[in-house]
């Protein structure tokens, strides 16, 4: 498999600190880290996950849900904010994204995250 074609994870979010925590738990779990503002161009069907942090990046939910089913297969999709951005959790939630977590909820399941999956 090619670094393109590896299995990956998507991580939309501003966070620089976060995105080094979420990088590791995906690199120990042999899965290639992708960090920006929105999906990538190109071809996205080696995509696994697509995490969107809420604090920063709540503009993609409209759209979001739609993008990663027409654009990354079967990826699984999860987003997340801060406990006290509960209108950010309703909303993602209420858009469709199947799972929504608080950002201590994610960095709690960050050691056994992607070992769900088969890759």
């Amino acid at each position: 498999m090619t670094e393109a074609n590896s299995p990956s994870v998507v991580f939309l979010s501003g966070d620089l600190m976060f995105a080094s925590r979420v990088r590791g738990a995906a690199e120990q779990s042999g899965y290639q880290f992708r960090f920006g503002a929105s999906l990538p161009e190109g071809d996205l069907s080696s995509v696994k996950f697509v995490i969107v942090d809420l604090a920063t990046r709540s503009k993609l939910i409209p759209t979001i849900v739609s993008e990663v089913v027409n654009r990354c297969g079967g990826a699984r999709l999860i987003a997340y904010a801060p406990h006290v951005q509960m209108d950010r959790i309703k909303a993602a939630r209420e858009a469709g994204v199947p799972v929504v977590l608080t950002r201590g909820q994610l960095d709690g399941s960050l050691g056994t995250l992607f070992s769900d999956l088969p890759k």
